[in-house]
C-alpha cells in the first residue's frame, strides 16, 4: 500500500511537473507573440509618414530611428519637359511627399499625381487632376487626399488611384488635408476651412476667417488636429482654434501682430502634450495652451525658421545656428553651426535631427557660374554633431519625409529624391 501510495504520489508529481512545464512553455509563447506584436507595431508606426509633417499634430517627428548613412538612392522627375522653358518662379515645386505602407505619394505642379513603390521607385499609378498640385497629400487606410491649384480636393483609392470623390472649394488649395474622426479637414487660400464627410466628400461645415487686412500674403500653412479641436494659421497671421465637430470658433490669437514682412519661418501649428507651438512676428517660438490659447512659454534664444519638440528638449533651427534647449526650462543644452546655407525645414527621428538648407555656390568666384543648391544634413540629437550630409543640385522649398528607413524629398525643379538607408557606408559631399 505504501508502495502504491508512493507510486501514485510519483505519478501525480510527474503530472504536476508536466503541467508546470506546459504552462511555462505557453507563457514563453505568449511573451514571444506579444514581443513580436510589439515589434510589428513599432515597425508599422515607422512605416508611415502619411501626411505633411508626419501626423495630424504636425510634429515632423518619426517614432523610430533611421540607420545612417544612406547607402542607396533613386530619383524620379515629376516635372514635364515643358517646365524647363518656364519662368523659374512658376516652375518651383514646393510640395512634400507622403509615405504610407511601402508607397510614396506626391503631386506635380504640372497636373499629375503619382504613387511610387518606396523601395524601387517603380511607378504604381498616376492620376490626372484638372490642374497642378502644390499642396502635400495625406494618405490613410484605403484613400489618398490632395488639393489642387484650381481649388478641388480629390480623394482617390490608395491602391489603384481611382477617384472616390471630389469637392470644389472656392479658391486654391495648397494646404495638406487632415483625415481624422471619419472626416477630412483642409483650408483654402481664401481663408476658409472645410470639414467633409470622409466616405462621401459631402460638406459638414465651413468656417470663414474675417480678416481685418484686405491684402495679405499667402502663408504656407496646413491645419492641425488635437483633442477634438482644429488649429489653423490664416494669411493675416491669426491663429484660430476651432471645434472640429461643429466648426465653432473656440479662441484666436494674433501671432504675427500684423507684421506680414516678418522673417520666414514655419507657419503650420505644432501640437504636443496639450500645447500648440508657433513662431511669432519676432521669430521666437511660443507655446500656447491648446485649450485656452494662453501663452505658457517663450523661447527667445534664436530667431527660428523651424523647430522640433520632444519630451525633454526643443530643437530650434535659426538662420545660422541649431540650438537644443531643455523643455520646459529653456536652458541651452548645446549649439551647432549650420554651415550649409539658409535652413528651410527640419525633421526628427530618434537620435537625429535632419535639416534642409539652401546655399549659393560660385565656382572659381565667377559670378556668371553662381548657382543655388539644396543640402540635407543629419545632426545628433544629444550633441549636434553632423553625421551625414548630401548636396542637391537644386534648392528645396518643402519638407522631408522619414519612413521605413527611407528619406524622401522633392527639389524645386520637380525631382523626387529617395535615400534608402542601411549599415554600409556612403560617401558625403
Amino acid at each position: 500500500m505504501r508502495k502504491s501510495r508512493i507510486t501514485r504520489a510519483g505519478s501525480c508529481g510527474r503530472s504536476q511537473v508536466k503541467k508546470r512545464v506546459f504552462l511555462f512553455l505557453l507563457s514563453l509563447v505568449l511573451i514571444a507573440c506579444a514581443g513580436a506584436q510589439a515589434a510589428d507595431n513599432t515597425a508599422f508606426s515607422d512605416r508611415s509618414w502619411g501626411t505633411h509633417l508626419h501626423d495630424a499634430e504636425r510634429t515632423n517627428s518619426a517614432p523610430g530611428a533611421l540607420t545612417l548613412p544612406p547607402a542607396r538612392e533613386w530619383t524620379k522627375s515629376i516635372a514635364s519637359v515643358f517646365s524647363l522653358f518656364r519662368v523659374r518662379p512658376q516652375a518651383e515645386f514646393v510640395t512634400s511627399p507622403a509615405v504610407y505602407k511601402g508607397s510614396i505619394y506626391v503631386g506635380s505642379k504640372d497636373g499629375r499625381f503619382y504613387a511610387f513603390d518606396l523601395d524601387s521607385g517603380k511607378d504604381m499609378w498616376k492620376f490626372k487632376p484638372a490642374s497642378g498640385v502644390d499642396g502635400p497629400a495625406t494618405a490613410s487606410e484605403g484613400m489618398v487626399c490632395f488639393g489642387s491649384i484650381e481649388g478641388v480636393l480629390y480623394c482617390v483609392q490608395r491602391e489603384s488611384g481611382r477617384e472616390i470623390w471630389r469637392f470644389k472649394a472656392r479658391s486654391e488649395i495648397t494646404s495638406s488635408p487632415v483625415i481624422a474622426d471619419e472626416r477630412v479637414y483642409f483650408s483654402s487660400s481664401d481663408d476658409r476651412v472645410y470639414a467633409l464627410d470622409k466616405s462621401a466628400g459631402e460638406k459638414i461645415w465651413t468656417y470663414t476667417h474675417n480678416s481685418a487686412s484686405y491684402v495679405a500674403s499667402r502663408l504656407d500653412a496646413s491645419p492641425a488636429v488635437w483633442g477634438g479641436r482644429l488649429y489653423v494659421m490664416f494669411n493675416d497671421g491669426w491663429l484660430v482654434c476651432l471645434d472640429s465637430r461643429t466648426g465653432a470658433e473656440v479662441w484666436k490669437k494674433d501671432v504675427l501682430n500684423g507684421n506680414m514682412l516678418t522673417l520666414r519661418g514655419r507657419r503650420t501649428p505644432y501640437l504636443y502634450e496639450g500645447l500648440v507651438y508657433v513662431i511669432d512676428d519676432k521669430g521666437w517660438v511660443i507655446a500656447l495652451d491648446a485649450v485656452s490659447g494662453e501663452e505658457k512659454a517663450r523661447y527667445d534664444i534664436v530667431r527660428a525658421v523651424d523647430f522640433i519638440v520632444t519630451k525633454k528638449d526643443i530643437y530650434i533651427a535659426g538662420h545660422e545656428l541649431l540650438v537644443a534647449l531643455g523643455r520646459p526650462s529653456g536652458r541651452i543644452s548645446w549649439t551647432a553651426e549650420l554651415s550649409h546655407g539658409e535652413p528651410y525645414s527640419m525633421a526628427f527621428s530618434e537620435g537625429h535631427i535632419f535639416v534642409l538648407s539652401n546655399f549659393a555656390s560660385t565656382p572659381f568666384d565667377i559670378r556668371f557660374l553662381e548657382r543655388d543648391h539644396g543640402y540635407i544634413a543629419a545632426y545628433t540629437a544629444d550633441g549636434g554633431a553632423q553625421t551625414w550630409g548630401v548636396k542637391l543640385r537644386e534648392t528645396v522649398h518643402s519638407s522631408v519625409a522619414l519612413a521605413s528607413n527611407h528619406i524622401a524629398l522633392v527639389t524645386t525643379n520637380g525631382v523626387l529624391h529617395v535615400f534608402g538607408t542601411a549599415n554600409t557606408p556612403a560617401s558625403t559631399d
